[in-house]
């Protein structure tokens, strides 16, 4: 009987299993659905939250930002068709990428000053801080 050491070079079923259960299955694969959910990172700053959303490849026009019931979904569709015809064949190849991420909005946003840029491929989107009011003390009279 021989027994093998488990080397890193060379993954173990085990390893395979592992990576199947906490990674998902299009990891094991090679399937890269990083595509389908795009990798955003979001920061506080004094006056806003911003968000980096890293989806490269897209056009300003293929993203829709929307606010409902206290949520801001950022979302993405891209189509497109390649059509090639030769002498005795005919090739067509569909592609179609989307996304949609939400993200709760805190009480504490101005919802209507919500802004969008994209640049280089990362969208990029400011959600300012609303300023809390403070009352001032006052005095009520009794009458």
């Amino acid at each position: 009987m021989k027994i093998t050491r488990w080397n890193p070079q060379r993954p173990a079923v085990h390893n395979w299993m592992d990576e199947f259960f906490n990674k998902g299955i299009g990891n094991v694969f090679n399937d890269d659905t990083s595509a389908l959910r795009p990798d955003v990172n979001v920061k506080e700053t004094d006056d806003a939250f911003v968000m980096e959303v890293a989806a490269p490849g897209l056009d300003k026009s293929d993203f829709n930002i929307q606010v409902e019931d206290g949520s801001l979904t950022l979302s993405a569709e891209q189509k497109s068709e390649d059509e090639q015809k030769g002498e005795k064949y005919l090739r067509r190849e569909f592609q179609y990428t989307s996304f949609s991420r939400s993200f709760h909005l805190p009480e504490n946003v101005k919802v209507q000053d919500i802004e969008a840029k994209y640049i280089d491929g990362v969208l990029h989107v400011n959600v300012p801080k609303a300023q809390p009011t403070i009352t001032q003390p006052r005095r009520i009279e009794i009458s």
